[in-house]
């Protein structure tokens, strides 16, 4: 597996900018030092369980909508023992697990537009997890300042 250390860098200015109570993102990036952690559990969750995945089809070959029937249902049954038998299943499981510990997680900033550059990479972050977050992101990089001295139009 490749080591991805580097994603779980802290976000440039986020702890200073999460504990300064005029920042409109402050609540949003109090929650990176546990985010960060996740969504890097997140990303080698998804990579066991992706090359469990393509490991179950390899036993099971391709399963085929098209092939409908018995057949179908038969190769269906074996490809669910099989995710079972090579770990898919509980690696799955564990991925949902993650993904729903961050989004319940984020929920409540989910509509919030990022006032700041560290609101944005944390967002950015999130992409990584649940990818409806990307057109958030583009959204506020119409807004966001890029000099963390200003503030978004909107934010005082």
């Amino acid at each position: 597996m490749t080591d991805h250390h580097h994603d779980t860098a802290p976000i440039a200015g986020s702890d200073a900018l999460a504990s300064a109570p005029s920042n409109p993102d402050a609540e949003f990036l109090a929650l990176a030092p546990v985010l960060l952690p996740l969504i890097d559990q997140h990303r080698d969750e998804q990579a066991v369980a992706s090359a469990l995945n393509e490991e179950t089809f390899r036993i099971t070959g391709p399963l085929m909508l098209d092939q409908g029937g018995d057949d179908f249902e038969r190769r269906y049954k074996r490809y669910l023992r099989t995710a079972e038998e090579t770990g898919y299943e509980a690696a799955w499981r564990r991925l949902c697990e993650t993904t729903d510990e961050i989004l319940r997680l984020v929920e409540p900033f989910r509509e919030r537009p990022a006032a700041t550059v560290a609101g944005l990479a944390l967002k950015a972050r999130l992409s990584a997890v649940d990818d409806s977050w990307n057109a958030q992101v583009l959204a506020d990089l119409r807004t966001v300042p890029l000099d963390e001295g200003s503030r978004a139009p909107g934010h005082a």
